[in-house]
């Protein structure tokens, strides 16, 4: 019988993906003591498309020199030539192949569109560019999504991971889907301790509460990254930090795991006031 974990009600229209096929689910530990450690998503090698389903690392183009990619623009077939302007950032050169009738949707070496690469990395511009030329921002490869992929992003910058949200949602981004190990985006960009992307879905009214196939929360996964930050910004937007894993663990015995003291103290400071708040009413 397959497991279904606690919190995770049927899918509507709003948080499934056609095609999906559950059967990719199986093999995966749903029992992982630790699902923090589990390997974020990242988009394929370009020569593995047969296995692009797989987690694998990063692809290491952004470290190519400019005049090297600009060689390899020119001698690649265009889906590839598009990968490659966005990955190392060169908006000019997306324009450029938009404006031959390439079809922003297309689906580029390695089973990953436009959109899902360029929020991979962050690239604003880019993602604006793509978003105005028609690409679709429910874009996925197998449930993982242009708005999951952005969660997971390496870059730093917080303040255009922010504007890189907004702008998904605002042009119709759904925000509590989930991939194939129920994680929402909330989920992911807490894992990646993104407190910009988290803040601007929780604005936006995503699940603050939701559990994936381990039955961990966004708070769980903040706790895991010794974030006060993020942990207090989950608080004040109704986490609840009773909730438990599949194991039985909660926010505050995850954060004693680890050592995370300051982590614990702003859990049971934030569970105070909480309580505080329910007399007072």
């Amino acid at each position: 019988m397959a497991f279904v974990p606690a919190g995770c009600e049927a899918f509507t229209d709003d948080d499934q993906f056609d095609g999906f096929d559950f059967g990719d689910e199986q093999g995966y530990n749903y029992h992982e003591k630790d699902p923090s450690k589990v390997a974020l998503e990242s988009p394929p090698k370009a020569n593995n498309r047969a296995n692009s389903t797989s987690i694998v690392d990063s692809p290491s183009i952004t470290s190519v020199p400019s005049t090297s990619v600009e060689e390899l623009l020119v001698c690649n077939p265009t889906e590839e030539r598009m990968r490659l302007a966005i990955v190392s950032g060169t908006r000019s050169s997306v324009e450029e192949i938009l404006d031959t009738g390439f079809d922003p949707n297309s689906v580029l070496s390695g089973g990953w569109t436009a959109l899902l690469y360029s929020c991979d990395h962050g690239h604003y511009d880019i993602i604006k560019l793509l978003l105005e030329k028609g690409a679709n921002p429910n874009a996925h490869k197998d449930m993982f999504s242009c708005l999951m992929a952005l969660c997971c992003s390496k870059n730093s910058n917080q303040d255009q991971l922010s504007m890189c949200a907004k702008l998904l949602i605002d042009k119709g981004a759904r925000i509590n889907t989930h991939d194939r190990h129920r994680m929402t985006p909330l989920i992911h960009a807490c894992q990646s301790g993104h407190y910009g992307i988290v803040s601007v879905l929780l604005s936006y009214n995503a699940d603050v509460n939701r559990q994936d196939l381990w039955g961990w929360t966004p708070l769980c996964y903040a706790a895991s990254q010794d974030s006060v930050p993020l942990v207090t910004l989950l608080l004040e937007n109704g986490a609840d930090s009773k909730l438990s894993t599949h194991l039985g663990d909660t926010p505050v015995t995850i954060a004693l795991s680890k050592g995370f003291t300051t982590i614990v103290s702003a859990i049971e400071g934030g569970k105070t006031q909480h309580h505080h708040m329910e007399l007072a009413a």
